[in-house]
């Protein structure tokens, strides 16, 4: 006859996310496990976890008075072809206006709520933008837009008034716009005018008392050279204005 002897089970509890789980070790070392306590959910779809909603989407991509409009670009997305390699995409609309951006973590909700996959949103670039030329000089391939965001969110930077004043010192100093935003107070920015007619307002107001016409037929022959002062004063002219330094 053969005797079976069983070894008592030692038994233990280990708390899951969703309830309990009995768990029974034998004398071979098998472990049989039984669930007890609240069902397992489904766990969320990627949409159902953002706070975005449809009402601040269509603000967010209704653009077209916007200063800077970005449309976001995927690397994964746009190498593999997908649906997302287009870039971002909202009823029709593809640029996400950034000045009503409240930076990254908000960036990253819109992403979510589009269904974008967080693969899709670890490597982001500018795929396009519109707007100001900010980044004319700049390899938009290499830029992340939720580095953007936070830039201009955190610096609380109003491009309505600043977004050619930062483009000329991002041209003039060669750098990107972080490097220009911490620079904003070092220059002045004044639009429309070019290098010499800041320099003739400059010589009115500082030498009112300067009139040609009093030199008699004299005057006709004596001019100021504006455009020579300009570039002696390092007068920096772009298409919008001149940047002149503090």
């Amino acid at each position: 006859m053969f005797h079976v002897f069983f070894r008592l089970f030692s038994t233990y509890l280990s708390k899951s996310n969703f309830g309990f789980t009995i768990c029974k070790a034998n004398m071979l070392g098998l472990t049989l496990c039984y669930n007890v306590g609240v069902k397992n959910d489904e766990p969320k779809t990627a949409k159902e976890k953002t706070k975005m909603t449809n009402e601040r989407l269509n603000e967010l991509f209704d653009s077209r008075n916007s200063n800077l409009a970005i449309c976001v670009g995927s690397w994964k997305a746009y190498n593999e072809c997908n649906e997302h390699g287009l870039g971002t995409c909202y009823n029709g609309s593809f640029f996400l206006d950034f000045e009503k951006l409240q930076g990254s973590e908000e960036l990253y909700e819109v992403l979510t709520a589009l269904g974008w996959s967080e693969l899709e949103q670890e490597e982001l670039f500018i795929q396009d933008y519109e707007g100001e030329a900010l980044f004319e000089n700049q390899n938009c391939d290499y830029i992340n837009p939720a580095h953007i965001a936070d830039l201009l969110y955190e610096n609380n930077v109003d491009l309505s008034s600043d977004a050619l004043k930062l483009a000329a010192i991002m041209e003039y100093e060669s750098c990107d716009l972080e490097e220009a935003i911490n620079k904003v107070d070092d220059y002045i920015f004044y639009e429309d005018t070019t290098g010499e007619e800041y320099e003739e307002q400059l010589v009115c107001d500082c030498y009112p008392e300067i009139d040609f016409n009093k030199l008699g037929w004299v005057g006709n022959y004596v001019t100021i050279d504006y455009e020579q002062m300009a570039r002696d004063d390092d007068i920096y002219e772009t298409n919008g204005g001149v940047l002149v330094r503090c």
